[in-house]
């Protein structure tokens, strides 16, 4: 009996987002390709920083070495000391010497890091070899604020 009822439970759910392994509309499924930023990254300056050993905390990306991209996401763990001061992460091409639009983070969580995720900001990457490196600021001076753990740049692709 509760087979049944399961069944036309899922019968009645016209539009719902099922499970990847159950939707019949994307017969291909997603491929994830992540990109991780190694070591951390901290300031009290409410002016942007970039990490001083900029080589090591650098990745490299070409979107035309991925077919059919559906997302890019930007994912770190920020901290600030301050409640009433948020700290802000922010993905920055350093090829061109331009931020990533979009790509903003921002927390006020003390005490612990605190996981935040960016939209989709696959448009705003170009489409050439890139290299990428996260940068740092607080909202107010002399406040400490970090960045560490795991700095993750996710391209979803089919």
């Amino acid at each position: 009996m509760d087979k049944k009822l399961v069944i036309i439970l899922i019968g009645l759910c016209f539009g719902c987002a099922l499970p990847n392994d159950i939707q019949k509309d994307d017969p291909v499924p997603h491929k994830i390709k992540e990109f991780e930023f190694q070591g951390s990254l901290s300031t009290y300056s409410d002016r942007w920083q970039l990490a001083e050993d900029i080589h090591h905390y650098q990745i490299e990306l070409d979107k035309r070495d991925y077919r059919e991209i559906d997302s890019i996401t930007f994912t770190a763990s920020l901290r600030s000391s301050n409640n009433s001061s948020r700290a802000f992460a922010e993905l920055y091409n350093l090829t061109d010497s331009a931020s990533i639009g979009n790509s903003v983070l921002t927390s006020q969580i003390r005490n612990w890091l605190h996981s935040v995720n960016s939209e989709d900001i696959a448009r705003n990457i170009p489409d050439y070899p890139v290299k990428l490196t996260i940068r740092l600021r607080s909202e107010y001076n002399d406040n400490y604020v970090e960045v560490n753990g795991k700095q993750v740049l996710r391209v979803y692709y089919k």
